[in-house]
């Protein structure tokens, strides 16, 4: 019957995805995570490009071509911790105090003179050969970036409090989480309507069990939850190419403790309000200071208070989130997550049995 409601009447929960979607996207786009280089350059537009263009390859920099006068007023005016100037020779660095940027901008920029001068020597030897096209050319400087004569392994390590930000991640992950708890929530409060009605009544003198009511009510819920926030985590993947640090599987694993969590959590407010009203005034206020709580809205690592981080601890949402940075950002296996998975379980666990003994009383 749920089922048949949610055919007819689509367009909440097609909205609802769709605005999870925008709100990730809008916002994670705005943090690219890297930090902004004022650069000038001295030399011939044709060179000027090129360096630019070797630049732009940084992961952790972006070089943004000003002129002169605005590249030493942002470092004058501490708007920029460092600026560069490109001459003939190689780049210089202005800079107002030592910080921990300029080695690795100094180290880049080195790495992208060392680049151009290769690929114009590349060019101008190969430019003697009549036989040589741009595509030759092309083929050989992708050929000498390939070659290494040595054989390296990268092995990569942090200490344990290493704290690591992805932006786009913490919107997915906190949007997603924070609006499938409205989704839940008001379908499970169906039972409300349903005993105001007299419709639950009526089930219950049909020849259908008790504990099949239930099931019915809260399996409908849950797979409802579920697919919405597959469904976004998925367009994300698909859709938009991003990655998960290879562990979207994971993700998908770890969304059904939560989803349940929240299914439970959803049963326990709907069992000690009154009425459908009180659920509306609740349940909004529990899901907002869970979000707050639990670092869907900011990751919980730029909490100094040790009264918030305790808080936290009541939160379905700070797990959830611990469960999937690990599992993505910071690489975790199974063992590592079984922790805040098995809070997830253990508190919805407790809140459906609660939950069902006080609205079954009732």
């Amino acid at each position: 019957m749920k089922l048949q409601m949610l055919k007819r009447s689509p367009w909440m929960f097609i909205i609802t995805t769709v605005t999870i979607i925008g709100f990730a996207f809008l916002l994670g786009s705005n943090f690219t995570g890297k930090i902004e280089i004022p650069t000038y350059s001295n030399v011939s537009v044709q060179k000027t490009e090129a360096l630019m263009n070797l630049l732009q390859e940084s992961e952790s920099f972006e070089y943004v071509l000003v002129n002169q006068q605005e590249a030493e007023e942002k470092v004058v005016e501490n708007k920029s911790e460092l600026a560069v100037e490109l001459n003939e020779n190689g780049g210089k660095i202005i800079i107002s105090a030592e910080g921990r940027n300029g080695s690795l901008v100094h180290y880049e920029v080195l790495e992208s003179y060392q680049k151009y001068i290769r690929n114009e020597a590349v060019q101008s030897s190969v430019s003697t050969n009549s036989n040589s096209d741009n595509k030759d050319v092309e083929k050989t400087l992708q050929n000498l970036d390939e070659y290494s004569p040595f054989h390296l392994k990268a092995i990569g390590y942090q200490s344990e409090d290493t704290f690591v930000y992805d932006s786009q991640l913490q919107n997915i992950f906190g949007f997603s989480l924070f609006f499938v708890v409205f989704t839940i929530a008001f379908n499970v409060v169906t039972i409300l309507k349903e005993k105001k009605d007299g419709v639950w009544n009526r089930i219950l003198l049909s020849p259908i069990r008790k504990w099949e009511l239930y099931l019915g009510n809260l399996l409908y819920s849950f797979i409802i939850g579920y697919i919405q926030v597959v469904a976004v985590f998925s367009v994300f993947h698909f859709g938009i190419g991003i990655d998960f640090y290879g562990a979207f599987g994971k993700t998908l694993i770890i969304l059904i403790p939560f989803v349940f969590a929240i299914v439970a959590l959803a049963l326990l407010v709907a069992s000690l309000v009154k009425d459908l009203a009180q659920f509306n005034v609740v349940m909004p206020l529990i899901t907002v200071s869970m979000a707050m709580l639990g670092g869907a809205y900011w990751p919980l690592e730029v909490v100094s208070s040790e009264i918030i981080l305790k808080l936290a601890n009541i939160s379905p949402i700070k797990f959830a989130m611990e469960a999937l940075n690990g599992a993505t950002i910071y690489g975790y296996e199974w063992n590592a997550l079984l922790f805040p998975l098995g809070m997830l379980m253990v508190v919805g666990l407790v809140m459906l049995v609660i939950g069902v003994f006080v609205i079954d009383r009732k």
